[in-house]
């Protein structure tokens, strides 16, 4: 959420921009298709293993330690390619 809204700070136009953060890898995945990006979180004991959904479509599955920081990289990825030009 931090990175979407200093991306809308940077780039007004991406304040269409939708991220579901998902906490289930059960349900996780069909509302995270909803989303312009979304991630299905594992739970506690689980696999550190995280699929994202980029526009509806399975565009990767996040794994190891660092979940959260190349997520958060592909955001910033998503709003730079999909909003600057239109700013």
């Amino acid at each position: 959420a931090r990175r979407c809204r200093a991306g809308r700070r940077r780039i007004p136009a991406s304040k269409t921009c939708d991220v579901a953060v998902m906490g289930c890898v059960v349900n996780g995945p069909g509302e995270s298709k909803h989303a312009n990006i979304g991630i299905s979180l594992p739970g506690s004991g689980e696999n550190p293993v995280a699929p994202v959904y980029v526009d509806g479509v399975k565009a990767v599955t996040l794994k190891g330690d660092n979940i959260a920081g190349e997520f958060q990289a592909l955001i910033d990825r998503y709003v730079r390619e999909h909003y600057a030009a239109q700013s």
